[in-house]
């Protein structure tokens, strides 16, 4: 099976990850981190200055920062202990995250579908991410519905493994587009990426 292959002591790949603090630590850090990250540039709470009635922008780097902060916050005393093992907000998050990793997918499907309101993008990648998104929708409802259905695949019937890649995906998405590829003007993909996601410029 793939990612089966002998690690350290002979256990498999996934099981070092999760010895390492990767169910633990790293995935509800990043799960934190783009939730608050995503919030505060929505809210706009550190935008920049109107200056010669250029559109105000969010400070991405503050942001990031207290996005960083607050999933410390609440990882680290995890990893110490301090937390009673009935309110542990990183065990109700590895609780609940697995269970949800199909609707996470499916939400996330039908947002893409529906073309995510502001800004235009051209039909052809309209159409292509619809397609993509519907494909995606149907290999994961097959998968849960046949349970032999494609066994090479069948690693990601784990729900430790779809959380993974559910946040992986979300986090390098948010950190290209938000904390390094710096906004151009001039329309197409970006124009209605800050759109949607910074909001419409004032008028």
């Amino acid at each position: 099976m793939l990612f089966q292959y002998g690690a350290y002591g002979g256990r498999n790949f996934w099981q070092l990850l999760v010895d390492y603090g990767l169910i633990d630590a790293l995935l509800p850090f990043l799960l934190i981190f783009v939730v608050v990250f995503a919030i505060l540039q929505r809210l706009q709470l550190f935008a920049e200055p109107e200056v010669q009635g250029q559109p105000r922008r969010t400070n991405r780097g503050i942001n990031g920062i207290i996005g960083m902060l607050i999933g410390a916050m609440v990882v680290v005393p995890h990893i110490v202990g301090l937390y009673p093992a009935t309110s542990d907000p990183v065990i109700l998050i590895n609780r609940f995250l697995p269970h949800t990793a199909v609707i996470l997918i499916a939400i996330f499907c039908v947002m893409l579908l529906i073309g995510l309101p502001g800004g235009a993008i051209p039909s052809p990648f309209l159409t292509l991410i619809a397609l993509g998104a519907l494909g995606i929708l149907g290999f994961v409802i097959l998968m849960a519905v046949i349970p032999g259905f494609w066994p090479a695949f069948g690693f990601l019937r784990d729900p430790a493994v779809q959380a993974f890649l559910i946040i992986i995906i979300v986090f390098a998405l948010v950190v290209y587009f938000a904390l390094i590829r710096e906004p151009e003007d001039g329309g197409g993909f970006q124009d209605w990426y800050n759109r949607w996601w910074l909001g419409p410029p004032p008028a």
